[in-house]
């Protein structure tokens, strides 16, 4: 079998040309452990991918190098196929030639990660590395559980993002050597790259990385769990904002296509977002709405104080009573910029919202059904805000 073969097509396209679609690969029961592996099961089904090596042929080999101990085909066990790469105890280290496997092309191209999947009878940890003559430009380290076959993928494009590289090798290493054998199959490539948003701003993934970018203004990168324990999870993306979520040290992150950051609780500016910004996150001002049209919710996670204004995502927490409502907004010890309302409770239709006599035009509904709107200048008095819904 061609190394090169793709054995799956993803999202409905074939990879590669083929005019027929190769049988999905079988994929282990039990939740991969390891940050490197928290997705990678789910994404071999959603995304395309290539096998390199299969380890069926008795030539597959020639594109691995084992350090300490010769590699071998063993039949006895394998994760797809008829067979799969025995590392035997003591070996050091597992090196597989991409430069050989790519020669004629480039790499990583199209390819955000590269890996392969490993079996132990017991847990095992090892490191994962990608060399570029000698030097490593992209690793990390993972413990495999025992007992089950476990992907472990490295973003080789956060890299090489960028440079023009001369293909390397993507190494396995076995600190101080192997005190149980291993096995390893299906050595692949995968293309996870996603657009999760392109209107006014891109936010993007790709590998193990987001990248939130307004094109000339800012650009931030955000590792995701896989790469880090501080690395995070895309909640919320939209034409006004993103919501990102980590199990590390920092615990929220909410981004505005304006370039306004906040982290737990914290505002910073990207860029393009002008500094009373900074003056009125923690001087928000006074909502006042009549009860029969909604209230204002000061009882939301993100509020830290109950004072309807979300020190989280920077914006006040409205509960609709019905499709038309009318609310003044006060400044207190500082000029508002930019004040975002986040609205619950409306029914679905279209929106139209006015500041006193001038449109609002930038308005976006969530997928949770919430409104958001941002109005636009800077307040320094009370200011008339009506919103009504078309059903």
């Amino acid at each position: 079998m061609n190394h090169l073969n793709v054995i799956a097509v993803c999202i409905g396209v074939l990879v590669g040309g083929c005019s027929q679609k190769a049988a999905e690969p079988v994929v282990s029961a039990g939740e991969p452990l390891g940050l490197q592996m928290v997705r990678t099961e789910a994404q071999l089904k959603k995304y395309p991918f290539r096998t390199l090596l299969e380890f069926e042929a008795s030539t597959d080999p020639v594109f691995v190098k084992v350090e300490g101990e010769k590699g071998k085909i063993d039949r006895r066990r394998k994760h797809t196929g008829e067979g799969s790469l025995i590392i035997e105890r003591g070996s050091k280290a597992m090196a597989v030639r991409v430069d050989l496997l790519f020669s004629g092309s480039a790499f990583p191209g199209r390819w955000a990660l590269a890996g392969a999947y490993f079996y132990a009878e017991r847990p095992q940890r090892l490191g994962a590395v990608y060399e570029v003559q000698g030097t490593a430009v992209a690793g990390v380290n993972v413990q495999i559980p025992g007992g089950q076959w476990t992907p472990v993928m490295l973003d080789v494009a956060a890299g090489t993002e960028g440079k023009q590289l001369p293909i390397g090798v993507l190494r396995f290493v076995f600190d101080g050597g192997l005190g149980q054998a291993v096995w390893c199959d299906d050595v692949l490539v995968m293309d996870n790259t996603q657009v999760v948003v392109d209107s006014g701003w891109v936010i993007r993934e790709r590998g193990f990385e987001f990248v939130v970018e307004k094109a000339g203004v800012f650009t931030v990168a955000m590792k995701t769990p896989e790469a880090s324990d501080q690395g995070w999870r895309l909640e919320e993306a939209g034409a006004v904002r993103a919501r990102f979520a980590s199990k590390g040290k920092e615990k929220s992150c909410t981004i505005y296509s304006d370039g306004r950051r906040i982290v737990d609780g914290k505002m910073t500016l990207l860029g393009g977002a002008n500094a009373a910004a900074i003056e009125h996150h923690p001087n928000p001002g006074q909502v006042s709405i009549a009860t029969e049209m909604g209230r204002v919710d000061r009882n939301s996670a993100e509020d830290l104080n109950n004072d309807g204004y979300s020190e989280l995502t920077g914006a006040y927490q409205i509960v609709a009573a019905a499709p038309r409502i009318e609310l003044t907004l006060a400044p207190q010890a500082k000029p508002l910029y930019c004040p975002v309302l986040e609205i619950s409770g409306l029914p679905a239709g279209n929106v139209l919202v006015n500041m006193e006599g001038r449109v609002v035009e930038t308005t976006a509904r969530l997928a949770n059904a919430r409104l958001l709107v941002v109005l636009p200048g800077t307040l320094t008095r009370p200011t008339l805000v009506s919103l009504r819904v078309s059903q």
